[in-house]
């Protein structure tokens, strides 16, 4: 089926689907399964998407359409999520970060437009050049996420942020992250304005937003068990309530990398066996770290 369900503690997909789904769908599908708030949506096929993109490059008028099939599936997808507005982002199995256009606040009758916008784009000149630096099959093609609009910036008690369920540079088991208070994510990615610790969640309009930041507590812990791993999550807070977008194993140094895999070793969440493939072959400091967490292992 070229369209698949997520949201409201259910998803048509999940995590192994990362091939049909791509990286973003599989998550999104996977953290509903898990009864996590993410904004409700559907994501259209790997498949599909290359049946469209042939579909609208072989149009040489500019004029374009779409299948009956298609339309009939994403119009009832639609039709149970309502009269709102929606993001309409690509999420391919293999990560190509911000090589394809995003389109936001779409109303429900100009949504073949954004994903007509989204499918031709992955032909932009910087997509391909992407692929074509990083050795990435201009085939392999993406998924298209619709979903919900959550706005970070409807008033002062609402956010976007980042946080890293430890701190990708000590491996410290301490939440790391930023928020912007009255912003969408965009303005995080274009670093236009200075962002808050996390921490300020809990001290921002006398304490409004510090619910958030505990059930954030609560969801990171979650992620990271399911995973097994140290997550990066994005999300957002709209007039005080939470909603995740997007988690993936976080970036880390060396050091983090052996320190977190120790601790997840002792926390009970890895094996022995696992800790001792993921610490890496050579870290700068302290040498003598890995030897002892190898012989603890």
């Amino acid at each position: 089926m070229p369209v698949y369900r997520f949201g409201n503690g259910k998803a048509d997909g999940d995590a192994s689907m990362k091939d049909v789904l791509g990286g973003k769908g599989a998550g999104l599908a996977e953290m509903s399964k898990l009864g996590l708030p993410v904004p409700a949506g559907f994501t259209i096929d790997v498949e599909t998407f290359v049946t469209l993109r042939k579909f609208f490059t072989a149009l040489k008028d500019g004029k374009w359409f779409l299948p009956s099939w298609f339309r009939e599936e994403v119009d009832a997808a639609m039709k149970e999520l309502g009269d709102i507005e929606f993001s309409v982002r690509s999420g391919a199995p293999v990560s190509m970060p911000g090589m394809m256009d995003t389109v936001l606040n779409v109303s429900p009758g100009r949504i073949y437009d954004a994903i007509h916008d989204v499918v031709i784009s992955y032909d932009s000149p910087r997509a391909k050049k992407y692929r074509e630096i990083h050795d990435i099959d201009e085939h392999i093609g993406t998924a298209i996420t619709i979903q919900q609009m959550v706005y970070g910036n409807k008033n002062n008690n609402s956010a976007t942020g980042v946080v890293f369920t430890r701190n990708p540079v000590t491996g410290v088991k301490k939440l790391y992250g930023e928020v912007l208070f009255n912003a969408q994510g965009e303005e995080v990615v274009a670093g236009i304005r200075t962002p808050d610790k996390l921490e300020y969640l809990l001290h921002k309009s006398s304490g409004a937003t510090s619910q958030a930041y505990f059930e954030l507590e609560k969801i990171c812990d979650k992620l990271e068990k399911h995973y097994k791993d140290m997550q990066d999550i994005e999300f957002t807070i709209e007039d005080r309530k939470l909603y995740i977008l997007q988690t993936r194993a976080g970036k880390r140094s060396k050091i983090a990398q052996a320190v977190i895999a120790v601790a997840l070793m002792d926390e009970g969440i890895i094996t022995k066996e696992e800790c001792k493939e993921r610490i890496p072959e050579a870290i700068e400091f302290p040498t003598t770290f890995k030897t002892k967490a190898i012989e603890e292992a």
